[in-house]
């Protein structure tokens, strides 16, 4: 059975309002923080375009759009006339709530201007770091990367099985008689298998060794092709297995593999932009007791979990 179960993926946001929380949240801490994604918030055209009027306060299609970057990927995907909704419902809930707070004076306020200080800074070094990034790994690095990568990754083998997932032993058993005597192994995994691969005749796909857990992974490499195994217990059931096919991975192709080189490539161009900064600096230390700062008000005592942003 694969390690990962297709189950622990969130399904997709249903409700508007569950979008628009979201939004919201993701807009008022990442997005102070994340680089600038796209020119088109900067664009005339998109600031010229008003999305709403709050109080006489115009909200742009500019701040709509770096609403919008902010969103986690997997929420870009998501229809775009419902997200761009429920962004203005936000933005209008913001512009609200922000005059409110200058109402009240907070826009002096020394707490509030030291964040707006340590958020501007987050968001220099994102945006130097991201445009470092963008200068440094160019189409040729990331292709040259690629094949010192492909030839410093040893072939390793795969195998093809379909399994009968069964609740006991005594059920394993008889699929297992019954296989014996000329079933054919497809249509009674459909029958009886109650794992999700039954419908589809038991068939797993290709698999390295790592990929299932560890029972599973024995017993179907140390099978020959077309051979079936013995029940094999695992923590979940009884599996019949099948061994379609054997053969040696190939390599992945660029296509496959450019995000994860680009992933490598980019930690190695930002670790080595932090280390030169840090080389070329006069950096003092001092201690600084943490109670000072209401971190722990005894000596010795850990200072609290730190908690997320999000």
């Amino acid at each position: 059975m694969p390690r990962f179960s297709p189950w622990a993926l969130g399904a997709p946001l249903r409700a508007r309002r569950g979008l628009a929380s979201l939004a919201l949240g993701f807009c008022l801490v990442a997005g102070l923080l994340a680089p600038p994604a796209a020119a088109a918030a900067d664009s005339t055209e998109a600031a010229d375009v008003t999305v709403a009027v709050v109080n006489g306060t115009a909200i742009r299609g500019s701040e709509l759009l770096l609403a919008y970057e902010a969103l986690p990927e997997q929420y870009r995907g998501q229809p775009a006339g419902l997200l761009i909704g429920a962004i203005v419902e936000q933005l209008i809930d913001l512009k609200l709530m922000a005059a409110l707070a200058r109402e009240r004076g907070l826009a002096e306020d020394p707490a509030v201007l030291a964040r707006v200080v340590f958020f501007k800074e987050q968001l220099l070094r994102q945006s130097y770091l991201t445009a470092l990034v963008e200068e440094r790994v160019t189409d040729d690095l990331l292709h040259a990367r690629f094949e010192l990568l492909k030839e410093r990754t040893p072939a390793h083998d795969e195998v093809r099985a379909s399994h009968i997932l069964l609740s006991s032993e005594a059920d394993a058993q008889a699929v297992a008689e019954a296989l014996q005597g000329g079933a054919d192994f497809a249509a009674l995994a459909r029958e009886r298998s109650i794992g999700p691969s039954g419908p589809k005749g038991g068939d797993l796909g290709y698999f390295t060794r790592d990929r299932m857990i560890p029972e599973f992974s024995d017993a179907a490499f140390a099978l020959a092709v077309g051979e079936v195994s013995a029940p094999v217990q695992s923590e979940y059931g009884w599996h019949v297995i099948k061994l379609e096919d054997r053969r040696t991975a190939p390599p992945p192709s660029y296509e496959e593999s450019v995000w994860s080189v680009r992933d490598i490539l980019t930690q190695e161009v930002v670790t080595e932009a932090v280390r030169a900064a840090r080389e070329g600096a006069v950096i003092e230390r001092r201690d600084v007791d943490p109670g000072i700062l209401g971190l722990g008000a005894a000596a010795g005592e850990a200072p609290p979990p730190a908690v997320s942003a999000q």
